[in-house]
C-alpha cells in the first residue's frame, strides 16, 4: 500500500507530461456513429451485443454513442470500453471520454484533481482509479481491444467490423446492475459494475477489466 501511494504521484506526474507533449491532438470529429443494443440467441443463451458501425474518437462523437446505448448497463459498460479505446490513440480526448462514462464512488469534483488532464466539465476520475486505468492502458497497449468480437491473441487483437461486444450474463442487484463482458484475451467474461445516474447508466466499477490479457 505505501508503494501506491508512492507511485500514484509519479504516474500522474508522467502523465501530465504526456499530455502537455500531446496538447494540440488533432482529434478528427469523424462521421456519425450509428449505435444499437441487439440480442442475440447463442447456442440456446441469450446475449446482448452492442453494435457500432463505427469508433468514436471525438468526444461530440462520444457523447452522441453514448447517448443511444446508455439506458442500459451494457451500453454503458461499452462506453468504459471504448473511451479506453480513445485514450490509446488521443490521452487527452480519451481521458474527457473515461470521465464521461464513470460515474458513483469512481469520480468526484474537478477541484479535488490533483493534475489538469484528469478534469472534464466539473468532474473527475478519484486519483488513484485514474492512474491505475492509464497504468494498465500503458502495461497492456491491446487491452482495449481485447473486448471485440473477433480480436484474439492469436490475430493481435484486430476486431471484426461491425465493432461489437458481447454481454452474455448479467447480475442485477439492489442499486446496481453488474455486466460481464466476453474476451479472448482471457478465461472468463469479467464483470463490470454499473449504476443509474440520473436516469442513465454509468460505469462504477471495473477493475476486472483492466486485468491483463493473454
Amino acid at each position: 500500500m505505501k508503494n501506491l501511494f508512492i507511485s500514484i504521484p509519479i504516474l500522474l506526474f508522467l502523465i501530465a507530461c504526456e499530455a502537455f507533449d500531446r496538447i494540440s491532438e488533432n482529434v478528427p470529429l469523424g462521421e456519425a456513429i450509428t449505435a444499437q443494443v441487439l440480442t442475440e440467441n447463442q447456442s440456446g443463451t441469450n446475449v446482448v451485443v452492442i453494435e457500432l458501425d463505427r469508433l468514436p474518437y471525438h468526444i461530440q462523437r462520444f457523447k452522441e454513442t453514448q447517448a443511444q446505448i446508455d439506458n442500459t448497463p451494457e451500453g454503458a459498460a461499452t462506453m468504459f470500453l471504448l473511451a479506453m479505446h480513445i485514450y490509446r490513440q488521443y490521452p487527452i480526448e480519451g481521458s474527457k471520454a473515461l470521465i464521461t462514462a464513470c460515474g458513483g464512488v469512481a469520480t468526484k469534483d474537478a477541484n479535488q484533481a490533483s493534475n489538469a488532464t484528469n478534469r472534464f466539465e466539473g468532474r473527475a476520475l478519484l486519483d488513484a482509479e485514474y492512474a491505475r486505468i492509464i497504468e494498465q492502458l500503458q502495461r497492456y497497449p491491446n487491452l482495449a481491444n481485447a473486448y471485440f468480437k473477433g480480436a484474439t491473441p492469436t490475430n493481435g487483437y484486430i476486431p471484426t467490423q461491425p465493432f461489437k461486444i458481447e454481454f452474455p450474463n448479467k447480475q442485477v442487484n439492489t442499486g446496481s446492475t453488474k455486466v460481464f463482458v466476453r474476451t479472448e484475451g482471457a478465461a472468463s467474461d469479467r464483470p463490470i459494475r454499473t449504476i443509474l445516474v440520473n436516469g442513465k447508466w454509468r460505469v462504477d466499477e471495473y477493475s476486472s477489466v483492466l486485468s491483463g490479457i493473454q
